[in-house]
């Protein structure tokens, strides 16, 4: 394929990913303030909780997600049709042994989330432990999804996936937005969740089987391969055990040291703040394959360019809707959510858009460290970053409010970002460096 060629390609996978986060984003905003008003703010809260708790424990995959895209598409690349199956057979296995472990030990611990963690309101209590306990139920599918949505990603189906992608959030936001206008109630909503994660698992599978007819046969087992995953994985491993707690460590500190309905006032301007990562979430499920698919030919001048005009790119587009957040947010939250969050939220909201710059630009490097195969210098970054970044929300929170889990999150994306392209670019940045053609090999 031509250069000009793989350059439509990306930009039309992109625009796919975009287009489905912008219809997303209009769905989050029509039914975040029904689900909101109509919970109130500290079942909210426990919603909140189990949702962030579910998306912890995804740490159980031991990376095989980046691994399945990584291997597909070199294998994809190079035109080896038998070893794509193989890898997306034994990902497949392995992820549903893992659900099913994970779906026991989240309803294991339920009792301690709920009584002993989190500072729930005691007649929340026996809701929110039923709350875990159906989430459970939907682990195993959340595993495996994953796995399935990787590999239609790999073989460059961004149309299909921004499909089900679209479909799924629609869901997820109408479904309980509807049944709290009929009266349900947190455990309705919770079903809801549960129902749409099954539901979207089947279709990623039923869209592949017709994608590759010979992914109807039953997975089967193959040890050389799943040792080959986890040769790649091993540090994804680290990176996944890491990664959850940076990213839910600050409503789970404010779940812990304030209530929660502090993290309803919390949640509602970050799920504003992170719909700025459409951008880079558009971007970087494109960006891997394509970064791999460079590393498998040997082609690191077409990384390091690629590297360098999506940073650019991504920049130019949301430093500018960044700027506008920060200066808009409390006639936003006001307008949209009531006085209430205007007043409580504004700081958080502006503190938190400006932290979505640079969260946004590290996926860039992120996404060309996993087309490299240098799993273990993204984790050993995490593994830095996560004592400073919990420490940080400890001492800021207790002082601060929800605007300390603000800064602390701002503080660590910084960090974040800076450390990312720099390991990147002493990979890729000296053009003909033998150090660097034999890293990337």
């Amino acid at each position: 394929m031509s250069l000009r060629s793989h350059a439509r390609v990306l930009i039309r996978n992109a625009g796919l990913n975009l287009l489905t986060q912008i219809w997303l984003i209009l769905v989050f905003l029509f039914t975040t303030p029904v689900v909101v008003h109509r919970l109130g703010d500290a079942a909210y809260g426990v919603l909140s909780l189990t949702l962030v708790v579910l998306g912890f424990f995804v740490f159980l995959n031991l990376g095989l997600n980046h691994a399945v895209v990584k291997f597909v598409s070199d294998h994809l690349a190079r035109g080896e049709a038998k070893d794509v199956r193989r890898v997306a057979s034994t990902c497949l296995i392995v992820n549903l042994v893992l659900g099913v472990i994970g779906a026991a030990l989240i309803a294991a611990l339920a009792p301690l989330f709920v009584s002993g963690l989190f500072n729930i309101p005691e007649p929340l209590q026996e809701t929110g432990r039923r709350a875990f306990y159906l989430l459970a139920i939907s682990f195993p599918f959340v595993l495996v999804q994953n796995t399935l949505q990787g590999i239609a990603g790999a073989l460059q189906r961004f149309g299909l996936v921004s499909i089900v992608q679209g479909a799924a959030g629609a869901l997820q936001g109408i479904l309980p937005a509807g049944l709290l206008l009929l009266g349900f109630g947190l455990i309705e909503v919770v079903l809801a969740h549960m129902l749409v994660r099954i539901l979207s698992c089947v279709a990623y599978a039923l869209l592949l089987v017709r994608i590759l007819p010979e992914f109807r046969a039953a997975p089967s087992w193959h040890g050389a391969t799943f040792r080959k995953l986890m040769g790649f994985s091993s540090w994804l491993i680290v990176s996944g055990m890491v990664w959850p707690i940076l990213m839910s460590s600050d409503r789970v500190l404010i779940g812990m040291l304030l209530s929660a309905e502090a993290v309803t006032f919390y949640a509602v301007p970050f799920g504003i703040a992170s719909r700025l990562l459409i951008f880079s979430a558009s971007m970087a499920p494109v960006l891997f394959p394509a970064f791999s698919e460079r590393v498998a030919t040997l082609n690191i001048a077409a990384v390091r360019s690629l590297l360098l005009k999506s940073a650019g790119m991504l920049f130019c587009v949301l430093a500018p809707i960044v700027l506008l957040l920060i200066i808009l947010s409390n006639p936003i939250l006001s307008i949209w959510m009531g006085e209430a969050y205007g007043r409580e939220g504004s700081a958080v909201l502006q503190i938190l858009a400006a932290s979505m710059l640079p969260n946004a630009l590290a996926a860039i490097p992120i996404a060309a460290l996993l087309g490299l195969g240098r799993t273990d210098i993204i984790a050993k970054i995490q593994i830095l970053e996560l004592p400073v970044y919990v420490a940080l929300g400890a001492i800021l929170i207790p002082r601060m409010g929800i605007a300390g889990a603000a800064t602390a999150w701002l503080v660590r994306t910084c960090m974040d970002m800076i450390l990312m392209y720099g390991a990147v670019w002493r990979l890729v940045g000296a053009p003909g460096s033998a150090a660097t053609e034999a890293r990337a090999g």
